[in-house]
């Protein structure tokens, strides 16, 4: 019943990752880049928040539209255009915040409030350092245009919005009821691998001072790489929205995915059994699992790089590795966990069971996890709890999310 031979569909997943790998770079590049921003246009902690947060305004409005376009006009387009669109965004975020492409010949220190632990940060030929050199530098001007700079965010959170729903929507038509786990948890497994290369690497040129160099950098190096992921997603032939309509599937591959996968076509708004899913206890503890799993995870990508930064003081490049090392065990544990639940439930256990399982080994260790960070004072202990929190993550693509 399960056809473990390699094929179109896993090509597909490959690219759906990189996909999920783009734009989750693209997310959460900021978390990074608020910093020596915040620096340059004297930008207060509460504007950061206000920064940070602008993503999630956009997010929310077309979760349920992504969907219902992708069972219309195909997930290929929706997601390929999601990811194009998030990049193009992006692009634009430097040039719209100053006027200029480059930090390149900025000098200045940070304002007082701007740092932490007491230590002297400033910008440098565009990079973000620290130490006595600073002390010696004019005091940084507030010229960025912090209303351009929401405005972009909130769009970026807008076109992002479309991308998980029009990926669910292409795995409930290539996934098979056998490998649905795994599939998910692969190309899940993009959105931590976005934020384990996006972190450590945008922390690194954040600190480089020239034309190439500074938070400018990061967000032209990420646009770039989802530009040229755009190109072979949508090029003739390469991927298709349905494995029936896919040009180079073997007949073998597509008997096996239309026998064992369950999945149903709708092309509108009205064929969506509203009544009966709200009504379902089952779909509200769906929505409270991705509640609580969402809630974490956004807190970790936004506000974890700038807490272990503030907290203890490190540079951009130590908090980069650290924060790498967080979503690699994620990484790592949804794959695990994917292969894992799909023998058990091939094996004869219940899908339900199993999910209910997974679920709770996410909540209840992580939850404990975050409250202990709250009252410890040992940073390392502080990092370890926070890995395994992260790590947990993986589990969520193995319980609610499939």
């Amino acid at each position: 019943h399960n056809d473990q031979q390699c094929g179109q569909r896993h090509f597909l997943i490959f690219m759906m990752m990189l996909g999920m790998f783009n734009i989750y770079a693209i997310r959460s590049n900021l978390s990074i880049t608020v910093l020596p921003m915040s620096c340059s246009f004297g930008w207060s902690h509460v504007e950061q928040g206000q920064l940070l947060s602008a993503f999630f305004w956009g997010f929310i409005l077309l979760q349920v539209v992504g969907g219902l376009l992708a069972q219309r006009i195909g997930g290929k387009v929706v997601f390929g255009g999601s990811v194009l669109m998030t990049a193009a965004t992006s692009i634009l975020l430097p040039l719209a915040s100053t006027g200029k492409l480059t930090q390149e010949g900025v000098n200045c220190k940070c304002p007082v409030a701007m740092n932490p632990s007491g230590e002297n940060w400033c910008i440098v030929g565009g990079a973000y350092l620290h130490g006595a050199s600073c002390v010696t530098l004019p005091a940084c001007s507030s010229d960025g245009n912090f209303s351009w700079v929401v405005a972009l965010r909130v769009a970026t959170g807008v076109f992002e919005s479309l991308a998980a729903p029009s990926v669910l929507t292409m795995l409930s038509f290539w996934g098979s009821r056998y490998e649905y786990s795994f599939m998910n948890a692969v190309v899940n497994s993009g959105t931590a691998l976005g934020n384990a290369v996006a972190l450590p690497v945008s922390s690194w040129m954040v600190t480089q001072s020239g034309r190439w160099g500074g938070w400018p950098s990061t967000f032209y190096f990420f646009s770039f790489l989802s530009f040229a992921w755009a190109i072979v997603w949508f090029w003739p032939g390469i991927i298709s929205s349905m494995p029936e309509t896919h040009r180079m599937i073997s007949k073998r591959e597509l008997d096996n995915i239309v026998t064992n996968r369950v999945t149903r076509q709708m092309t509108n708004c009205w064929e969506v059994p509203w009544r009966k899913m709200l009504s379902c206890p089952m779909s509200w503890a769906i929505f409270a699992a991705h509640f609580c799993a969402g809630w974490a995870v956004n807190m970790f990508v936004t506000f974890l790089p700038m807490f272990v930064h503030d907290r203890f003081g490190m540079d951009l490049t130590k908090t980069g590795a650290i924060v790498c090392v967080m979503w690699l065990a994620e990484v790592v544990v949804e794959q695990g966990a994917g292969a894992y639940v799909d023998k058990k439930i091939q094996a004869g256990y219940g899908r339900g069971f199993m999910r209910k399982v997974v679920q709770c080994m996410v909540f209840l260790p992580q939850a404990v996890m975050i409250v202990a960070c709250s009252y410890c004072s040992n940073g390392t202990l502080v990092v370890c709890l926070l890995i395994m929190a992260v790590a947990l993550q993986g589990l969520n693509a193995s319980g609610y999310g499939t």
